[in-house]
């Protein structure tokens, strides 16, 4: 026999041995490898580890919600796959029998405003009840899911008995609250397709709560985000360090550096179709793109750019051309700022806050000049209305920026809240009155988001730009304000209130420039009644 055969048989027979467990075979040759007990038990003690590290962070969320009583996250998800949808087609088919059962009660129709009232009563907690499809969805009162609903709960409010028969007869025969074995079926997988598995709002809710209530990441974050911030100077998702000292919002940067799509875009068309919707109305729209603050300031946020490019960066000022083709009346203030900018002296007169993604006094005094020239050019504006004299006084606010509370350092590091100047706007008169929106004498109408909000409606109140555009003008607004949802929440707000609209001359649609990208719900259409 060869060398290499008698090799072999050699590994043939201590593995044979080892398989065996004889005592005197401590190790044992094998394909060429050495195999040892040592080995072996490394490999189950790095198995176990590893088990272990994903295991114990899932257990102690677990024994934790547990103890906390807030029920188990992934329950929650099983529990909106199965079980939700069924609960609340039998909430709402037993609340709409009971609306039934009154209303066929002998003499009710002869019980007088009480009995509407009663049943009013019982209609809004169904309605809202409508709203509710989950732990993480709910209608708009806008849905056309939730018209049938809507039309109800109208029908009595106005104690109009014919259409609240009829309201009723097709809530019965709901999709929502169907019994039996095939509709049951039929919604459980529109469920999932719409509001839950396949549900792109709901996963992401969903994940966001499960991030949220972890505690593995309640615990390691804050030290992982102060770890980043004093090694690197990150500040995480949601901002970047920028020069002396200044910090910017992520996804106003992102806004600048992607592609813009065509003019055809759902922005432009949305802004476009809410001018039609108003000039049907006989109300002119004014839209104000309030530039973001990386656009007007670039230098603050890289070295690598140039204080030239003010007003460049970016696609708003190409966004204003676009809207001007479409017939679209726009105030520039991309251009304003670039030129209020070169007067800038020292750190207080800067037109936006440093650790803030907001404007200044300056920034916003600008914007309502521009603004109100815009407003004088209306032809109706010489119409004659009631002039309000206003007077200013000067103070300073303490704010702590929004993007280190965005991306939440501050509940690891302590920040020095900023000194602010501002203006407060007061009605001129011996009782010194801060100004107020008057939704009953005001010839304009205001939607905004939080640029509208700031130093308006929070410290210190009545000294936003809002205000200052009514000193400008000598009368009073009245405004709608979402924060991040001027694109299409303000314009819900609206629907859900079309009697805001009585007596408007115009709407002037405040936004921040990258809610052409970002803006909260996107820009869905929205009808106005």
């Amino acid at each position: 026999m060869s060398e290499i055969g008698k090799q072999k048989m050699a590994w043939q027979k201590d593995e044979l041995a080892a398989m065996h467990h004889e005592p005197h075979v401590a190790a044992f040759v094998a394909h060429g490898r050495l195999h040892s007990p040592l080995g072996r038990w490394v490999l189950i003690g790095f198995v176990s580890a590893f088990f272990l590290l994903m295991v114990l962070p899932g257990v102690w969320q677990i024994w934790t919600e547990r103890k906390e009583s807030a029920g188990v996250q992934i329950l929650h998800l099983l529990r909106d796959m199965t079980i939700t949808p069924g609960e609340r087609a039998s909430e709402l088919g037993t609340g709409v029998d009971t609306l039934c059962a009154v209303m066929a009660r002998p003499g009710w129709k002869d019980s007088g405003e009480v009995a509407w009232d009663n049943a009013i009563q019982a209609m809004v907690p169904l309605w809202q009840r409508a709203k509710i499809v989950n732990r993480h969805v709910e209608l708009d009162s806008l849905d056309s899911r939730m018209q049938p609903w809507s039309n109800a709960r109208l029908a009595f409010e106005n104690h109009d008995i014919s259409k609240v028969q009829t309201a009723l007869g097709l809530l019965k025969n709901h999709p929502d609250v169907f019994s039996g074995f095939v509709p049951s079926a039929k919604r459980l997988l529109q469920s999932w397709v719409r509001e839950n598995l396949l549900s792109r709002q709901y996963l992401r809710a969903w994940e966001s709560g499960t991030e949220e209530s972890s505690q593995l990441a309640q615990w390691s974050r804050p030290l992982l985000q102060n770890a980043r911030y004093r090694l690197f100077n990150d500040l995480g998702s949601k901002g970047v360090a920028g020069e002396e000292g200044w910090t910017f919002y992520k996804p106003g940067i992102e806004y600048a550096v992607r592609p813009w799509g065509h003019p055809e875009d759902r922005p432009l068309q949305a802004i476009v179709e809410f001018k039609r919707q108003l000039k049907d109305r006989g109300i002119d729209l004014l839209v104000v793109v309030v530039p973001n603050k990386e656009t007007v300031y670039p230098e603050r946020l890289t070295p690598w750019a140039s204080a030239h490019l003010s007003g460049k960066v970016g696609y708003g000022a190409m966004a204003l051309d676009s809207l001007r083709q479409m017939g679209v009346s726009v105030v520039d203030l991309f251009s304003a700022f670039s030129q209020e900018r070169r007067l800038d002296q020292n750190i207080e007169d800067a037109i936006y806050l440093e650790d803030d993604t907001h404007w200044r006094l300056r920034g916003l005094k600008r914007a309502s000049l521009e603004v109100a020239q815009v407003v004088r050019k209306f032809a109706w504006y010489a119409e004659p209305h009631n002039s309000t004299s206003f007077v200013t006084k000067a103070c300073r606010v303490d704010r702590d920026g929004d993007v280190l509370t965005m991306s939440k350092l501050r509940a690891t590091i302590e920040f020095l809240p900023q000194t602010v100047k501002c203006e407060q706007i007061l009605v001129a008169g011996p009782d010194s009155i801060a100004y107020q929106d008057d939704f009953r004498q005001a010839r304009i109408l205001i939607l905004g988001d939080s640029f509208s909000r700031i130093y308006q409606t929070d410290a210190p109140r009545s000294a936003g730009w809002i205000s200052h555009l009514a000193a400008e003008l000598s009368e009073p607004l009245a405004s709608l304000v979402s924060d991040g949802g001027a694109s299409t929440l303000v314009r819900e707000k609206l629907a859900r209130k079309p009697g805001v609209l009585r007596g408007k001359r115009l709407v002037i649609w405040e936004f921040v420039e990258r809610d052409f990208r970002y803006g909260d719900s996107g820009w869905k259409h929205v009808k106005l009644d």
